[in-house]
């Protein structure tokens, strides 16, 4: 009886050791042509000033500079 689960013990361990291919290898992606991907629109600019509670960000620059805190444009 032992030796028979010794049996089915290797022989479940080797079956985990077939070419089983679940996608492409390293090699095969390597290899591939890939295309360019689409350019996304810049985001707008964000401009930051300082309140008396916390930071707002609004989509335009507001007349007081003085409390502006940044202006985070897009990066290219």
């Amino acid at each position: 009886m032992r030796r028979w689960l010794t049996i089915a013990a290797i022989v479940g361990v080797l079956a985990g050791c077939g070419n089983t291919r679940w996608g492409p290898s390293e090699t095969t992606l390597r290899q591939a042509e890939f295309k360019p991907r689409d350019q996304l629109a810049a985001p707008p600019p964000v401009y930051c000033y300082r309140t008396l509670g916390e930071v707002d960000c609004l989509p335009l620059p507001a007349a007081e500079p003085s409390r502006l805190v940044g202006a985070y444009q897009a990066a290219n």
